[in-house]
């Protein structure tokens, strides 16, 4: 949506038609504002102990929405300890937030032995 405002925005200033770029500029990003929802970034992660997994994907997820983050949709890679979790924040999150609460949360020691965010 944002690509498509650009290149409408960038056609309209190249055109000479500044007010409707204006215009445009204005009302897609109240559109934006009002109609469209926080990000999703897929969250990947390895644990350590392979034996208490469902204990620590449920325990990580509880964490996580303890911290102001929802898991929208979580699912295990078959015999490997690895889960990947869909995770959404408030208006305004942003990737470094999520990034700097998996870094303390790996550091607590909570069986997680590695982690990756797209």
């Amino acid at each position: 949506m944002r690509l498509i405002l650009a290149t409408l925005v960038g056609l309209c200033v190249g055109l000479d038609l500044p007010v409707v770029a204006l215009i445009a500029t204005a009302s897609a990003w109240v559109v934006i504002y009002v109609f469209g929802g926080p990000a999703n970034f897929e969250l990947e992660v390895r644990f350590s102990d392979e034996s208490a997994i469902l204990d620590a994907m449920l325990a990580l997820r509880e964490r996580l929405s303890e911290r102001g983050f929802r898991t929208v949709a979580m699912s295990k890679i078959k015999f490997k300890p690895i889960v990947n979790y869909v995770v959404t924040g408030p208006r305004g999150f942003r990737r470094s937030a999520l990034e700097r609460e998996m870094l303390q949360m790996q550091n607590d020691k909570c069986g997680i032995a590695d982690w990756h965010v797209d």
